[in-house]
C-alpha cells in the first residue's frame, strides 16, 4: 500500500488530496482532502504567517464598515435636519449642502470646523450639561448637548447585574479572595527606589501611598514616571493571605474596560445613596476635571441607560422653559415627520401618522431614528446614544 498526495495548485488556491493505493491490486481509497484560498496583496504575508483571510472574509469586513458608516450619518444628519428647523443647531456646524432629498440624508456632508472658530472644551461641554440638569440654558446650547447625546452611544451589552447583597456579604465573609480595582487616585508618598529581580528584569520597587474617594491604600509599585501629587487612574491589586494583604499598584491595561465601567457604576451609586437622588454621569465626570482638567475621560466605559437617564432629567428642565419643544406647530410638524420619514412602507406610513397624531418629542435613546408609542409619554423621535 502507497500514499500518495496530489496537489492541485492555482494562482490564488491550493487543493489537496491524500489517498491510499494498492497498486498491483489497482485498489485504493481517500484518506481526506481539502483546499485553502491564498489571499493576494496586503494578505499574503499574513497568509505566510497561517492567518489567512479569503477575499470574501475581507470584502464583508469593509462591507460591515460601510453599513455602520452609513447609519451613523444618518442618525447624525436627520438629528442636525431637526436641530436646523426649531433653530437649534449649533453655530459651529456647517453643512456642505442644503437637505433636499430625505432618501439621500446620509449623503450629507458637514464642513470642517476652521481653527478660528470658538469650540467648548470638554470641561465647558461637561459644564453645560451638569448646568441643563436644573437651569435654563440657550436653545443653541441645548442643541449642542443633544447633538453630543448623539454621539454618546454607551455601552449597551447588558446593564451590570443587580447587586445580590445578602448572598455577596455571606461568601464574601467565609473566604476573602484576591480583588483588583481602577480608582481615581492622588499619589501622596513615593519611597526611594530599591532594585529587584522581577520576572529575569532589573525593576526599582517603591513603597506607595495612594488617596481615594473611600480610603487610603499603602503598597508597592513599578511604575517609573509618577511622582507626589500626581492625580490618574490606577489599577489597585490586593492579594490576601494568612500573613496579610499584600498591595501592588500600577497603571491600568486597555483591555481592563470592564473593570472600569463597574468601578465607575459603584462610584454612581454610592454617590447617589449619599445624595438621595440620583447622580448623573456628566457630575461625576465634572468632578473628575475639577480635580485634574486635563483628565481622561474619552475611553471611559458607560452604561447607555446612564446617558437615558441623564438626557431624560435634562429634557424634562428644559421644556419648562421651551413648551414648544413637546408642542410644535403643525405645519413644522409636517415638514420633519415627511422628511425623516419618506418612504412608502407601512411602518414609515405609521410613524408619520402618528407623528402627527401625538406631536413630536427629541429624544436621544434607542437604535435608530423612528418614532415610537408609548403608554404614558407622546410619541417620541429617538436616536442612539
Amino acid at each position: 500500500m502507497k500514499h500518495i498526495l496530489g496537489l492541485d495548485l492555482g494562482t490564488n488556491s491550493i487543493g489537496w488530496a491524500l489517498i491510499e493505493r494498492n497498486i498491483e491490486e489497482k485498489y485504493g481509497k481517500i484518506i481526506g482532502m481539502g483546499s485553502r484560498i491564498v489571499p493576494m496583496g496586503a494578505e499574503l504575508s499574513k497568509f505566510e504567517q497561517g492567518q489567512a483571510q479569503t477575499k470574501n472574509a475581507d470584502r464583508r469586513t469593509n462591507r460591515g464598515a460601510r453599513r455602520l458608516n452609513k447609519r451613523y450619518k444618518q442618525r447624525r444628519n436627520k438629528l442636525i435636519y431637526i436641530l436646523q428647523k426649531l433653530d437649534m443647531l449649533p453655530s459651529q456646524i456647517k453643512l456642505k449642502e442644503d437637505f433636499s432629498d430625505p432618501n439621500k440624508i446620509d449623503k450629507i456632508t458637514i464642513l470642517s470646523i476652521s481653527k478660528k472658530q470658538e469650540q467648548l472644551t470638554v470641561f465647558d461641554l461637561v459644564s453645560l450639561r451638569v448646568k441643563a440638569l436644573t437651569e435654563k440654558v440657550g436653545l443653541e446650547d441645548l442643541g449642542k448637548i443633544i447633538y453630543k447625546y448623539n454621539q454618546l452611544r454607551g455601552y449597551a451589552g447588558g446593564s451590570l447585574e443587580p447587586e445580590k447583597e445578602d448572598i455577596f456579604d455571606e461568601e464574601q465573609s467565609k473566604d476573602k479572595k484576591n480583588k483588583s480595582f481602577i480608582a481615581f487616585s492622588k499619589i501622596v508618598f513615593l519611597g526611594e527606589p530599591q532594585e529587584e529581580i522581577f520576572k529575569n528584569k532589573k525593576l526599582n520597587r517603591r513603597a506607595i501611598i495612594v488617596e481615594t474617594e473611600e480610603e487610603n491604600f499603602e503598597g508597592s509599585t513599578f511604575l517609573e514616571n509618577i511622582k507626589v501629587g500626581d492625580s490618574l487612574e490606577l489599577l489597585i491589586n490586593i492579594s490576601a493571605s494568612k500573613s496579610g494583604d499584600t498591595i501592588t499598584i500600577k497603571l491600568p491595561n486597555k483591555t481592563n474596560w470592564r473593570k472600569k465601567m463597574e468601578n465607575i457604576e459603584n462610584q454612581l451609586k454610592e454617590k447617589s445613596k449619599e445624595m438621595g437622588r440620583e447622580f448623573y454621569i456628566s457630575e461625576f465626570l465634572l468632578e473628575l476635571l475639577k480635580e485634574n482638567r486635563w483628565a481622561k475621560i474619552r475611553n471611559n466605559t458607560i452604561l447607555r441607560a446612564r446617558y437615558e437617564s441623564e438626557f431624560e432629567a435634562i429634557w424634562n428642565e428644559q421644556v419648562k422653559h421651551y413648551p414648544f419643544l413637546e408642542n410644535l406647530d403643525k405645519k413644522t410638524l409636517i415638514e420633519i415627520v415627511s422628511f425623516i420619514f419618506p418612504g412608502e412602507k407601512e411602518s414609515q406610513k405609521k410613524y408619520r401618522e402618528l407623528g402627527l397624531e401625538k406631536g413630536l418629542k427629541i429624544y436621544n435613546k434607542k437604535s435608530s431614528c423612528f418614532l415610537s408609542e408609548r403608554a404614558e409619554r407622546s410619541v417620541s423621535f429617538d436616536f442612539r446614544l
